[in-house]
């Protein structure tokens, strides 16, 4: 369901330079503001990143004895 930005909203965003823009509702939660071009590029760059499986295998390190 589209929301239609307010003009405070569309402002504030312009005015931070087209950057996230970080809101809070009545009940404390954030939300980031971020165009839809942005929005879209996080999402292509984390699905092409590649996460080494080493990083993940932490438990089967053994120091060296002195």
């Amino acid at each position: 369901m589209p929301i239609v930005l307010t003009d405070e909203l569309r402002h504030a965003f312009h005015q931070n330079g087209d950057k996230p823009v970080e809101l809070t509702d009545c009940e404390n939660r954030r939300y980031i503001l971020l165009s839809a071009d942005d929005y879209l590029r996080l999402i292509r760059q984390s699905e092409n990143e590649i996460i080494d499986p080493s990083f993940y295998e932490a438990g089967e390190f053994i120091p060296e004895s002195k």
